[in-house]
């Protein structure tokens, strides 16, 4: 009984912290459509195509283009493509800043299928988004440097 109990407990603290995490602000249409355009690849699950939609955002070194990168933090693209994303946020420093700062620059299930989010949760979204933001601050050159 005491077990149950403790369950209990544990699964409601495990929601609330989930739901309990600020809500995501609404992006504008510019910057959903950027988003929508490697959603729409991802689930083609040619991997040619999806690779091109994530390269074309990277090129596009925009405001929008960057808000886009850091929401698609709240999506799982992959070990090898969320790495590379984390980089590309990285390379654009400062500008990138404001987006990774404000927890409210995410995506929710109100704006891509649940299935899409991440599974670890808007709290891991966050813990990545200040450790980019803490390298960009310290200017560590070696964030993205990989030995190949």
């Amino acid at each position: 009984m005491r077990l149950a109990a403790i369950l209990i407990i544990f699964i409601a603290y495990l929601g609330n912290s989930y739901a309990g995490s600020e809500k995501c602000s609404t992006p504008s249409s510019n910057v959903m459509k950027l988003v929508n355009l490697v959603i729409a690849e991802m689930g083609k699950k040619d991997i040619f195509s999806y690779e091109e939609a994530l390269n074309e955002l990277y090129k596009d070194k925009s405001n929008e283009a960057t808000e886009a990168l850091v929401r698609l933090m709240s999506v799982y693209l992959g070990s090898e493509p969320g790495v590379t994303r984390n980089c590309e946020i990285f390379s654009r420093g400062k500008a990138a800043l404001k987006y990774l700062e404000n927890p409210k620059f995410c995506l929710d299930s109100s704006m891509v299928e649940k299935e899409l989010l991440s599974s670890n949760g808007p709290e891991f979204t966050k813990m990545k988004k200040r450790s980019i933001r803490k390298n960009i601050i310290s200017g560590d050159e070696r964030y993205c440097k990989f030995d190949h």
